[in-house]
């Protein structure tokens, strides 16, 4: 399956653009954009709409353009595209082409009542996220809310039917060599029980994988084939993995069951946390990171939901999970379009190149992620103070300079500000090299 961007109009006729790949593609004339139209087409916005595509579903997003962007001679302000829609902005006329599917029904939101309050022109930035785009002429192409198509029903072909999937109740289907205890929590990728180990009476958290939409039993195998790399994972640091595999229409993972709670939950319990705590946790979390990056594995999905602190003799025990999940999720068909989802919960610990190098998840973006999430734990708030209009959040991650640390909390130390005002530089290259010496640069602040 192919989705196929063809320019049929305007100073940039004939340019074609594909994607057989989970991608991102914006349009506009920032140095950012992958179609970068300078100053050919004046009616463009700096990022006038961006495209999420994972084929042969393909998802626009109007970027708050001030001439609007227009679906078959309609403004939108979001649009689901089927085969042969053709977008415009300014003089440019793109018609689209879903290869390998039939025609998608199109669900538009029109007049966004905020789209129009940003200007065409915003300042340029001093951090320019890169020189050149991934994206090029034949190119190929995570409390996490994922959005899916309603007008599809969840099932698949082969032994992955997917009909019987949990819809949300305390109890799901039963798992075999397993018994579900309680619901622990759900997100955008499934939900999690708290069950026990039929061969031995273990405690385990048992995650189920909700596709956001149909998928095959090739994509659902591909799925098990990608997140399998937990196996490969054997940290104190980093929640264990034991076994993956599909019961009763749903595909689930059996991790280590870790008693305690998230670090988000502590912040909204108890508010900020003390400098050494939130450092000491950030600590712990950079040493999962640091091994795993030598590994050459990437998270992708840093956030304080998915750091989880148990007290063992006094003292806080930092264990990261779902590593490996997010990046099989995304990087395959199971996670459908996603990001208005992680515009809506995950956006505050969301780096900018997760956004323009959708694909090419490396570990400088776990960084930044940290970062944010150390900013969360001693602050209570996030690095901006983000718009309701999902549109506005992405602009503000490309375009805007995070708040400084210290107009939260003016007694956060400098040399704690500098340390995690450098880990979120825009550009990838500014931050630190790797864990090891982001950590190492905390670890003062720690005691």
């Amino acid at each position: 399956m192919k989705v196929t961007l063809d320019v049929v109009e305007g100073p940039h006729q004939g340019r074609t653009f594909a994607f057989a790949e989970h991608d991102t593609f914006i349009v506009g004339r920032a140095r950012y954009a992958h179609f970068h139209l300078p100053q050919k087409d004046q009616y463009f916005s700096r990022a006038h709409f961006l495209l999420e595509v994972n084929p042969p579903l393909c998802r626009l997003m109007d970027m708050a353009s001030t001439n609007g962007t227009f679906v078959n001679d309609e403004k939108v302000s979001q649009a689901d595209l089927k085969h042969n829609d053709l977008i415009q902005g300014g003089d440019t006329v793109i018609r689209v082409r879903l290869e390998g599917a039939g025609a998608r029904s199109t669900n538009r939101m029109v007049g966004d009542s905020m789209a129009d309050e940003l200007p065409a022109d915003e300042p340029p930035t001093d951090e320019p996220l890169a020189d050149e785009p991934k994206s090029s002429e034949f190119i190929t192409g995570d409390e996490i809310s994922m959005t899916a198509d309603a007008a599809v029903e969840p099932t698949v072909v082969g032994e992955f039917s997917l009909e019987s999937a949990d819809t949300g109740s305390d109890k799901a289907g039963q798992f075999a060599g397993y018994q579900l205890v309680r619901k622990l929590g759900s997100g955008g990728m499934g939900i999690v029980y708290q069950a026990l180990r039929d061969s031995d009476g273990q405690t385990i958290a048992l995650k189920t994988i909700k596709p956001g939409v149909p998928v095959s039993e090739r994509d659902a195998k591909q799925f098990l084939r990608e997140a399998s790399i937990l196996r490969d994972l054997n940290h104190p640091h980093i929640v264990r993995f034991f076994e993956s595999g599909a019961s009763a229409g749903q595909l689930y993972f059996a991790m280590e069951f870790v008693p305690g709670h998230n670090a988000g939950e502590l912040v909204k319990k108890d508010g900020p946390l003390p400098v050494n705590r939130a450092v000491g946790i950030t600590c712990q979390l950079l040493q999962a990171l640091d091994y795993a990056h030598g590994k050459q594995f990437v998270h992708r999905d840093i956030k304080p939901q998915n750091i989880m602190v148990s007290v063992q003799n006094g003292k806080d025990n930092v264990k990261l999970a779902d590593f490996g999940l997010a990046r099989a999720y995304h990087c395959t068909r199971f996670s459908g379009l996603t990001l208005q989802g992680e515009m809506g919960g995950s956006v505050a610990f969301l780096p900018p190149e997760h956004i323009t190098h959708y694909r090419e998840a490396k570990p400088s973006g776990d960084l930044y992620s940290a970062a944010a999430t150390l900013y969360n734990l001693l602050t209570g708030k996030h690095v901006y103070n983000f718009p309701k209009v999902i549109s506005e959040r992405v602009l503000m991650i490309l375009q805007d300079k995070p708040i400084p640390i210290t107009e939260r909390d003016p007694n956060i130390r400098p040399g704690l500000a500098t340390v995690i005002h450098r880990s979120l530089a825009r550009n990838p290259e500014k931050r630190f090299p790797n864990a090891r010496a982001m950590r190492q640069a905390l670890l003062p602040f720690a005691k």
